[in-house]
């Protein structure tokens, strides 16, 4: 049995008596400091550590799995088939598994600043999302078609390991390749595809989200009084929002995704 004391932080620095007059780099401080303190002890990493981690350019994997104990990295690592034989069989107890991901989030939340919250998407496939996007393909899921395809042999699958803009991280193209290895493993051909540019998309979604100057962005940093973050300084080389586009440059840009998506 595992008993867990919360223990907050001591800090010098004195919370504003109202924070609603504080200014942004204290609502910032006093939101880590807060986040911090859920974190027991014996999990928070050294200054020497985290100083390392600032040099890598990567912390996954290698570097976050030689932090970890032997028993915390054997089960983070484990396919969830497994885990949830695991826990079924009792060789495995919810608290052991719970401690054991939540060491991992812990460090990765202090490895990595901007890692702030874990957030998941779920897709739930009995929608009918054409109903609200008129660029979706009214085709409800068909589940013959889905039994039919399971009794199928030697299916041919369209593969993209990456799209020529990001590369995925190391975690998603383990995954990828556990994909790619069961389906060759049943007799199933993997042909290499590469779709219509990625790298076109992204400008053009740049420039139909942009089209009003993005005056939206310095009206809410008004709010707080925050300056641009670094990475988009660049976009904002004035430090205020870009001239907006014409009704007929918005029109060209609009023809232009729609010649895109009927490739």
């Amino acid at each position: 049995m595992v008993t867990w004391v919360w223990k907050p932080f001591a800090f010098g620095h004195q919370a504003p008596a109202d924070p609603k007059n504080a200014s942004w780099q204290e609502t910032a401080a006093r939101k880590r400091r807060t986040d911090m303190s859920k974190i027991p002890d014996k999990w928070r990493l050294s200054k020497d550590v985290l100083d390392h981690a600032k040099q890598l350019r990567s912390i996954a994997d290698d570097f976050i799995d030689g932090l970890l104990g032997g028993d915390t990295r054997r089960l983070t690592g484990l396919d969830v088939p497994e885990l949830m034989r695991m826990t079924v069989t009792g060789s495995l107890t919810a608290v052991e598994l719970t401690t054991a991901f939540c060491k991992r989030a812990a460090y990765a939340h202090q490895l990595v600043r901007w890692l702030s919250r874990l957030r998941l998407a779920i897709a739930d496939f009995s929608t009918e999302p054409w109903l609200t996007d008129p660029g979706v393909l009214p085709i409800p899921w068909r589940e013959g078609g889905e039994n039919a395809v399971r009794e199928e042999d030697g299916l041919s699958f369209g593969f993209m390991d990456f799209d020529g803009v990001v590369m995925p991280h190391p975690p998603i193209r383990r995954a990828l390749n556990i994909v790619k290895t069961a389906l060759q493993a049943e007799g199933h051909d993997l042909v290499p595809w590469q779709g219509p540019s990625h790298e076109e998309a992204l400008a053009i979604h740049a420039d139909l989200t942009s089209a009003d100057g993005n005056y939206d962005v310095f009206d809410n940093l008004k709010l707080s009084g925050e300056p641009l973050i670094p990475q988009l300084v660049p976009d904002f080389p004035d430090g205020k929002p870009m001239p907006p586009k014409s009704a007929i440059e918005v029109e060209q840009t609009v023809l232009r995704m729609l010649r895109y998506r009927a490739r």
